[in-house]
């Protein structure tokens, strides 16, 4: 199935006019004007804006799949209008943009120019005053680069996990260095309506779900709500929403810049302590994981769009690994089975395609950690 969607709005910004508006001209520009004595350089940028609506619904309600061999591929296609002077090869470099802005009514031959509207210095025009900040290149827009984005699995349904369907199981966030604390609730009032305390940050409440799906779905809707500039939603691989099946919880920081916000780590647990799930990353990272003593057959770990699974030593045999899938003998103990995570992390690379290396330290009370670290992608 091929869906189409085009542009609801887009602009040139010409560096060599601070607060020219673009907005009505038929043709976008991409140029590099070079003087010359190569003394100074003048170029142009353009801003594109899609409504995602429609296609992150459909992400969340599985119309569109976005793991495994059906998951859905993304085209931004643009077409040549009289190209000069090009290189044999050349690069152009596409970013989320990091402000809103306003399309404008002008056109680069106006005279006198158009200055409300975007242009290289103003998001909005010259009247709001409103600047591309921070400034990158002497202003042109602003932008995301490397922001962190990731994935948590937890098993769904009657026969899966059951984490999310009790009072006070919590999934913890930590984001740029501030420790996030979403707090599931069911307690009832007298009314047997259901009193879901008051969010006061860093402390947030929701609603638990009959099942760990219907729990993660309520999860994401309140890491939105939050306003701590991670951007949540929820996916399942069963039919239906308390089906059995993999859940995902799908975190990015789309709304932090890049500055000061290298990864996002999660944990989960509640009173009976936390676990260290996953640490999602831009272009570098490192992070750890922690596991107690326990039989984790089934039990499963995701990083990127992977999932490493755990599986008992007679039934290992007959799984086939595959580039969205590896299996992990379950060992005799909690430091042998992450042994063979941290084995399979790094012996199936050819596989899974992640650019990390993993390893593996016991402390003296014998709770072990997992760390990986990773390299350019």
């Amino acid at each position: 199935m091929h869906y189409f969607t085009f542009a609801d709005k887009d602009a040139t910004l010409y560096e060599n006019s601070s607060s020219l508006n673009s907005g009505l001209d038929e043709i976008l520009e991409i140029r590099k004007d070079v003087s010359d004595t190569a003394a100074f350089t003048e170029v142009s940028r353009t801003l594109i804006k899609f409504d995602l609506t429609y296609i992150s619904e459909s992400i969340v309600s599985r119309l569109i799949p976005d793991s495994g061999s059906k998951a859905a591929r993304f085209y931004l296609n643009l077409f040549d209008a009289l190209p000069t002077s090009l290189a044999a090869s050349q690069s152009l470099y596409a970013y989320p943009v990091s402000q809103s802005w306003i399309m404008g009514e002008g056109r680069s031959y106006d005279n006198p120019v158009t200055k409300e509207g975007c242009s290289w210095n103003f998001t909005k025009g010259i009247n709001d005053g409103t600047l591309w900040t921070p400034e990158i290149t002497a202003s042109g827009g602003t932008w995301y680069q490397n922001y962190a984005s990731g994935s948590v699995s937890f098993t769904s349904g009657s026969t899966g996990n059951s984490f999310g369907t009790g009072s006070n199981d919590e999934f913890r966030l930590t984001v740029a260095g501030t420790q996030y604390n979403f707090i599931a609730t069911a307690s009832k009032a007298e009314d047997g309506t259901v009193s879901i305390p008051i969010d006061a940050s860093p402390n947030f409440y929701f609603s638990t779900g009959s099942n760990t799906a219907e729990f993660t779905d309520n999860l994401a809707s309140e890491i939105n709500s939050a306003d701590i500039g991670i951007t949540a939603s929820m996916s399942s691989t069963s039919s239906s929403l308390g089906g059995v099946g993999t859940t995902r919880l799908h975190m990015t920081a789309s709304s932090i810049t890049t500055a000061g916000l290298t990864d996002i780590s999660s944990v989960t647990g509640s009173t009976a302590g936390f676990t260290t799930e996953i640490t999602s990353a831009g272009t570098f990272a490192s992070g750890t994981f922690s596991i107690t003593p326990g039989d984790y057959n089934e039990e499963e770990i995701t990083i990127g769009s992977i999932d490493f699974v755990f599986v008992s030593g007679s039934t290992s045999g007959i799984f086939d690994n595959s580039s969205t899938e590896i299996f992990v003998l379950s060992g005799s103990t909690t430091g042998s089975s992450l042994q063979n995570l941290r084995d399979a992390i790094n012996n199936s690379g050819s596989l899974h395609g992640l650019p990390i290396s993993s390893s593996v330290s016991q402390s003296i009370s014998s709770s072990v950690s997992a760390s990986t670290d990773t390299g350019s992608p």
